[in-house]
């Protein structure tokens, strides 16, 4: 694998959109609509709307969307439309990098329930895992919880990503997201120490965490 200039990468996706270089790179690693993995079309649909708001209210930031394999609409207009922001805007823009490389040049990330928290929290970068409170099929079966009662995913349990589980958790973490980075940033250094300890990166890592999380439901 060809080792990815990052400082260059970044600078090459700033330019390409007319964006200045203090501005911070986020990414959303996708995943298509279901009501089985952790988050529901309903509340994927309104975290969604709560991101496009934060991009639109706050001009330091930049979204790159990495689409999952599987979703069939992967337009900048279909994005614009969930972001509920304008299709020519500069607030976003889609990719096709690995997700190891986009974890080296985001500041943080956006994810439903993706591995590519692994890649994050290698890099130090800390991912927001947006899930449901209810009506999904692995929500239901989970057996990781919260202080509060309310399930968590393999990953945030093994505080590997910061889970939201609400709009209004999700607005108030990115009002203070830059006052919170830092210790979100050390939860998910310490959770990759934890489960994997201090090694180069393997990027199947994470399947031996999620057979640990199958056996442990058992």
């Amino acid at each position: 694998r060809v080792k990815v200039n990052t400082i260059s990468l970044k600078e090459k996706i700033l330019k390409e959109n007319n964006l200045p270089v203090e501005v911070k790179i986020l990414t959303l690693a996708s995943r298509p609509e279901d009501y089985i993995n952790f988050c529901s079309p309903n509340s994927r649909k309104v975290y969604l709307q709560t991101i496009g708001n934060f991009l639109n209210n706050n001009t330091n930031y930049h979204l790159l969307i990495k689409s999952h394999p599987k979703e069939q609409n992967k337009s900048k207009n279909y994005w614009s439309n969930q972001l509920n922001l304008f299709n020519n805007t500069n607030k976003f823009s889609l990719t096709n990098l690995d997700m190891i490389d986009l974890a080296s040049i985001s500041h943080f990330g956006f994810c439903f329930y993706s591995s590519s928290c692994v890649d994050f929290a290698f890099k130090g970068k800390p991912m927001i895992e947006m899930t449901s409170l209810n009506d999904t099929l692995l929500g239901n079966l989970s057996s990781a919880f919260d202080q509060e009662g309310n399930t968590l995913t393999g990953f945030s349990s093994n505080k590997l990503a910061i889970n939201i589980n609400n709009e209004k958790s999700l607005c108030d973490l990115l009002r203070d997201i830059e006052e919170s980075y830092y210790e979100m940033r050390d939860k998910v250094m310490k959770g990759y120490q934890d489960c994997f300890g201090i090694k180069n990166y393997d990027p199947t890592l994470f399947s031996d965490l999620l057979v640990k999380e199958r056996i442990k439901e058992r």
